[in-house]
């Protein structure tokens, strides 16, 4: 049984997805952003609309969590050999792809969680922790 507040996530994403994210409201706005991701695939949707606002094909390596920013600017996924994929979203609104991330050497393991925080910093909106 469904009720007023529940909704079907029923995004097109092109791909299977495994793993997703939600931002949560963005302070003075009713938008938020859902991060899905594939084992090797990234799409950015917009809620509610479920408009989609950027992707990332055959990414480089095996994807097992993925985290968005409250704000829905920073998207971080943890994969298979230890690395940390970092992509800056919301620079990727116009032209609707990410620009190649910044991949970080975070572990000698698989990173099966990954939590981006707020920080007080401006330069740097988001910090990284990571379960391994």
């Amino acid at each position: 049984m469904s009720t007023s507040s529940e909704r079907n996530l029923d995004f097109e994403c092109g791909f299977s997805p495994n793993v997703l994210a939600y931002s949560g409201h963005h302070p003075g706005s009713e938008t938020s952003w859902i991060a899905v991701a594939g084992v090797d695939d990234i799409a950015i949707f917009e809620w509610p609309s479920g408009d989609k606002i950027s992707r990332l094909n055959n990414v480089s390596a095996r994807i097992r969590c993925v985290d968005i920013s409250h704000d829905g600017r920073v998207v971080a996924a943890g994969c298979d050999e230890g690395l940390m994929l970092v992509w800056h979203a919301r620079e990727a609104e116009h032209a609707g792809e990410f620009r190649p991330p910044q991949v970080i050497q975070a572990s000698d393991q698989r990173i099966t969680s990954i939590k981006l925080r707020p920080d007080s910093n401006a330069l740097q909106p988001a910090t990284f922790q990571m379960v391994t």
